[in-house]
C-alpha cells in the first residue's frame, strides 16, 4: 500500500492529482468506502517533492475545511481538545 490522500470534494481531488502528476508522480484515485475519494501514490517519491505534495494536500485542505464551513449541515459539531 502507498501513501494515500482523502478529499470530499472532486474538484479539489482534481487539482491535487494534476499537481502530483506534474511532478512526474504516478497516482491512482478511487472512491472511498465510507465517503469521498482517496488519492494513492503507490511509491514514496524523495524528500523534496514529498514536501512539496504535502504543502499543496495542506493547502487544499485549508479550502476543504473553507468549503465545508461554508455549507449547510457539513459542520454540526466542533470538537476541541
Amino acid at each position: 500500500m502507498g501513501i494515500e490522500y482523502i478529499f470530499f470534494d472532486d474538484a479539489l481531488r482534481d487539482r491535487f492529482v494534476r499537481f502530483v502528476s506534474a511532478q512526474s508522480i504516478a497516482c491512482h484515485t478511487r472512491q472511498d468506502a465510507m465517503e469521498g475519494f482517496v488519492v494513492e501514490l503507490p511509491d514514496e517519491p524523495d524528500d523534496a517533492v514529498m514536501d512539496a505534495i504535502e504543502a499543496q494536500y495542506q493547502a487544499l485542505m485549508n479550502e476543504q475545511m473553507l468549503m465545508a464551513e461554508s455549507k449547510e449541515g457539513w459542520v454540526n459539531r466542533r470538537v476541541a481538545s
